[in-house]
This record gives C-alpha cells, sequence and structure tokens, in this order.
C-alpha cells in the first residue's frame, strides 16, 4: 500500500520524515499532523490525484489540501517559474548577488534554509541509490565484443555474432532483427548495405555494415 501511493517503502517515508520535520510548519491553526502533510504531498506527487480527492481522504477542505502547493527547488538558470505557475506549483531558487553587492539579511536566511532542505534531499537520494539494485543487463564494452567475435566459436555463436554485427551497425531495435530478410541484404563486394522496411517510426531505413566487418 505504501509503495501504491507514495513510491516508496514505509521505511523510507519515515526516514524521510525523521530529515525533513524540523522543516514543517506547524501552528495552532494547521489541521494535519506534519507527517501527514508529508503523506499528502508523497501522493500528491506519486498519483497526481486532484485536490478535492485529498481533502476527501485526509478528512479536510479543499483549500487546505491545496494550501501547501507544489514547490520545486530548483538551481539558478532554470526558466520555469511561469510553466509551473499553470500546474499552481511554486518555484524556489537561491537567491544571487546579480549587480547587486552583497545578499540582503532575508535572502541569506533564505538560501540558508534552501541549502538545508537541499541537504535532506540529497541525503534520501543518496540512500535510495545505495539500496538500488538496477535490474537491467550490464552494458557490453567494445573490448567485450572484440572479443566474442574474434575468440567465440563459429560453430556455436556463428548467428550472434551476426545478430550482434548488424544489430551494433544499424542501432537495431530486436524487431526490427527479426523482421530482416536475404533480399534486404546487398552484398557491394566491400560492404553490406541493409535495408529496414519495418521500423518502429514506419519509415524505411538502410545503413552500411562496413568492411571493418566484411570477410575478406
Amino acid at each position: 500500500m505504501w509503495k501504491y501511493y507514495t513510491g516508496l517503502a514505509y521505511d523510507i517515508v519515515h526516514l524521510i520524515f525523521e530529515y525533513v520535520e524540523s522543516s514543517i510548519s506547524l501552528t495552532s491553526l494547521t489541521v494535519l499532523t506534519k507527517f501527514n502533510q508529508l503523506l499528502l504531498a508523497l501522493i500528491k506527487l506519486r498519483l497526481d490525484l486532484h485536490f478535492k480527492d485529498l481533502a476527501y481522504r485526509f478528512k479536510i477542505s479543499r483549500t487546505t489540501a491545496s494550501s501547501p502547493g507544489d514547490v520545486v527547488l530548483a538551481d539558478r538558470g532554470f526558466l520555469i517559474k511561469e510553466t509551473l505557475a499553470i500546474l499552481q506549483a511554486k518555484v524556489i531558487v537561491p537567491a544571487f548577488t546579480k549587480s547587486k553587492s552583497q545578499l540582503r539579511p532575508l535572502e541569506i536566511e533564505e538560501t540558508r534554509n534552501i541549502a538545508h532542505v537541499r541537504i535532506h534531499v540529497e541525503r534520501i537520494i543518496g540512500i535510495k541509490s545505495d539500496s538500488f539494485k538496477s535490474k537491467k543487463s550490464k552494458i557490453l564494452t567494445s573490448k567485450n565484443i572484440n572479443d566474442f567475435l574474434e575468440h567465440a566459436a563459429d560453430d556455436k555463436y556463428l548467428f550472434m555474432k551476426v545478430a550482434l554485427i548488424i544489430g551494433i551497425s544499424g542501432a537495431c531495435r530486436k524487431q526490427e532483427l527479426r523482421n530482416i530478410k536475404p533480399s534486404d541484404i546487398q552484398d557491394t563486394g566491400k560492404n553490406l548495405i541493409i535495408n529496414i522496411r519495418d521500423s518502429k517510426t514506419k519509415r524505411q531505413r538502410s545503413f552500411v555494415v562496413s568492411e571493418y566487418f566484411y570477410p575478406n
């Protein structure tokens, strides 16, 4: 349930809360607890539910659900304020001197607060990165490929070698490789020209298998 609504495991949500709790405002007028404020924000980011829906789930008014608004922390140079304003989101960037000799005391304090939150975010990203293990296969290096082509036995791996050479030369998708027919291959005597008729973009294209792979 936690992963569905927030995209995070229960212990990670609580870990995030420990880091950001001091930055969440809570007054006598605040309806939601600090934890529920965080939870509402995570659900909004994960599922993009309408504020009316969130208000019903948290038993608060729609105004209360939307009052915090989405906040995007950005570095200097990101000109996205107007774009995010359409989505009722606020952009916060560190203050910079520009033509001023120094920052005003309020700007210094705001920049310090931004840096404080940024540290928490980077810590959480680091924690999630450490615990994340990619499910993708390892990427072959050029040395891996050359070793395979030169040393793998042809009587066992010839088909795989041909598919690898064509796939690399034409940056072919799996389905494109499957659809190649003998009539799509033109032998010029120096190289091979291969036509891809059924591409994902529905446009015919061709490429050359260079003389590097062409048998002498």
